[in-house]
C-alpha cells in the first residue's frame, strides 16, 4: 500500500500532464485564468509496465495567478482526474491463482503557490529566459473503490457460519476500501498502522 500511496503523491506531483491556457482580461490586468486539461495515469502493482494505456484518465482544472508586480506570481489551481487499475488486464500464468485484484479512484488536487521571478525584463527587452524559484503546497483527496465480484464457487461458502452467499446481490457492485482497512490497519496484528 506504501508503493501505491507513493504512486499517487508521484502522479499528482510530477507525472500529470498538464496543458495550461492563461489569459489576462486587460492589458494592465494582474489577474489571470486558465483551464488545465491533461491526463492523469496509475503505475504499481496492478500494472505490468511502468506506462499502461488502458490507465491514461482525463484530468481536467482551473487555474487563477495574481501578478501584483514582475517579481511575484501568486497562483491557485484545482484540479480532477481519475486513477484505476486491474488485473484483469493481463492474463495470468497458469501456475498461478488469479488475483482478480482491481481498483479505481477519484483524485482532486487543490494547489497554492508563488513564483519569484529572478530576472525582470525591462523596455529595451521585449523577450527572453527568466529563471524562477517557486514554493508552494498541495492537498489532494482519493478513495480507492474495488469491484465485489461474487464467485459462486468461491471456497468462502463451505466455511460454518459463512454469510458469503447474502453477498450476491452485490456482485459487480463497487465497495470503497478505505473502511476496510486492506493492509490490516487497525486490526490485532497491526494495530499501530493507521487506515490511509
Amino acid at each position: 500500500m506504501k508503493k501505491f500511496v507513493r504512486t499517487i503523491v508521484v502522479l499528482a506531483l510530477i507525472c500529470s500532464t498538464q496543458l495550461g491556457y492563461g489569459q489576462r482580461w486587460f492589458k494592465t490586468s494582474e489577474l489571470e485564468f486558465g483551464i488545465i486539461a491533461g491526463a492523469s495515469h496509475y503505475s504499481g502493482d496492478l500494472t505490468e509496465s511502468y506506462f499502461e494505456a488502458r490507465g491514461l484518465k482525463p484530468s481536467i482544472g482551473i487555474i487563477t495567478r495574481y501578478t501584483p508586480n514582475p517579481r511575484f506570481t501568486f497562483r491557485l489551481s484545482g484540479q480532477f482526474g481519475g486513477l484505476e487499475g486491474d488485473d484483469n488486464w493481463y492474463d495470468t500464468p497458469s501456475d498461478e491463482t488469479p488475483r482478480n485484484l482491481n481498483f479505481r479512484s477519484r483524485l482532486w488536487d487543490f494547489t497554492a503557490a508563488a513564483e519569484w521571478n529572478l530576472r525582470v525584463l525591462d523596455k529595451r527587452r521585449t523577450s527572453g529566459t527568466i529563471p524562477y524559484l517557486f514554493a508552494g503546497i498541495s492537498v489532494f483527496k482519493y478513495n480507492p473503490e474495488a469491484q465485489f465480484i461474487y464467485d459462486p464457487a468461491s471456497p468462502h461458502l463451505t466455511r460454518p457460519n459463512n454469510s458469503y452467499d447474502l453477498l450476491q446481490d452485490r456482485d459487480g457492485d463497487y465497495v470503497e476500501l478505505q473502511p476496510l482497512g486492506t493492509e490490516g490497519q487497525e486490526t490485532t496484528e497491526f494495530n499501530e498502522r493507521k487506515r490511509y
